[in-house]
């Protein structure tokens, strides 16, 4: 009996863990801002970005970090940001997975390397396309930076929307961060099962 409870406390415990701690761990499922290769200013009319396919297993995405060059100053940016699922013509940018709207006002220290865009855990497939424009930055003009080698997942192809909609294989790859955190399906049927395991402890503590 005083193995049963204890047993059940640890697995308690082993739950809360998982509840509190796993679903806010982060893991990065693309990378390529290891050996970037070069600065780019513009086009600041168009869309950008690259077509990934992610590495790991999470899919629920939470954040983007663009590798940029303030040029060692100060900078306040506007910049807006978009998923795609590659299902347009020619597989291109097709389906808007999610967009962050105009963000205006963010602050690129001289010494910041990275802009970081939060996404509300929006679960995508293994292939994307994540892409950027910079509406405006002051006193001077944000740069992107060419990405290297991926370290975690791969580069596709690099996207330029010439026209609303019309989309072109330009530029890139862009230096991009990509971090993500399981599905809640595995969380619940972690739960599902201690519950599972707590009933039938119950059942037999009763009829013993």
């Amino acid at each position: 009996m005083r193995i049963g409870v204890k047993f059940l406390r640890l697995l308690g415990v082993m739950v809360l863990n998982c509840l509190i701690f796993g679903t806010t761990h982060a893991t990065v499922i693309f990378d390529n801002t290891i050996n970037p290769s070069g600065t780019v200013f513009g086009p600041g009319c168009c869309q950008v970005g690259d077509e990934i396919t992610l590495g790991s297993n999470e899919r629920k995405i939470i954040q983007l970090s663009w590798l940029v060059d303030s040029q060692n100053t100060d900078v306040v940016v506007d910049i807006e940001t978009q998923i795609y699922a590659n299902d347009g013509p020619g597989g291109a940018p097709g389906t808007l997975l999610w967009q962050s709207g105009p963000l205006t006002g963010i602050n690129v220290a001289a010494t910041d390397t990275f802009l970081d865009i939060t996404v509300p855990k929006i679960s995508v497939p293994d292939i994307i396309s994540v892409t950027s424009i910079i509406l405006d930055s002051t006193p001077v003009a944000l740069g992107r930076i060419r990405g290297g080698a991926p370290s975690v997942g791969s580069v596709n192809a690099s996207w330029f929307e010439s026209s609303p909609g019309m989309w072109n294989q330009q530029f890139g790859p862009w230096g991009l961060q990509v971090s993500a955190v399981p599905e809640p399906s595995t969380f619940a049927l972690l739960i599902s099962a201690s519950i599972l395991l707590i009933v039938f402890s119950r059942r037999r503590a009763t009829l013993e």
